[in-house]
């Protein structure tokens, strides 16, 4: 969903008191997250609400990684959240779950989106990992 600025938002803009720019990195990054969200089987998981732990379980990931991928689509509305459990909102049921009824127009949107590259990404990579990232393990 697009984003719009309030009143106090536009002005701030309008005298570069406020980096508008930041709008577009905000909307490609949730692009991407949606689509790997949606690449991974997320939205088809979470027909009800489930704890983190247990989703982590079920598809084989870290599930600090995993809340880090959940987030954002809870930030843009297609996903709920209350403490550790999360569920899919009315847009996702509508559009992008795999029995969804206009699931061609969500597959639209989400087919420009290239997610084999974005899955090298280094925290990408973390989330699908078999064990947690520790960044301050010692080596042997």
């Amino acid at each position: 969903m697009p984003v719009a600025p309030s009143l106090l938002e536009r002005l701030a803009f309008r005298a570069n008191l406020a980096p508008p720019a930041i709008l577009d990195v905000h909307g490609a990054a949730s692009l991407h997250a949606l689509a790997l969200a949606d690449d991974l089987g997320v939205f088809g998981a979470l027909d009800e609400p489930r704890p983190l732990a247990a989703t982590a379980d079920a598809f084989g990931c870290d599930a600090e990684g995993l809340r880090s991928l959940l987030d954002a689509p809870v930030a843009v509305g297609y996903l709920g959240r209350s403490g550790d459990e999360y569920w899919r909102t009315r847009t996702t049921d509508r559009w992008l779950t795999p029995d969804a009824v206009n699931r061609s127009l969500g597959d639209a949107g989400l087919a420009t989106v290239e997610t084999a590259s974005f899955r090298r990404a280094p925290g990408v990579r973390l989330l699908l990992a078999e064990r947690p990232y520790r960044a301050h393990a010692r080596r042997p």
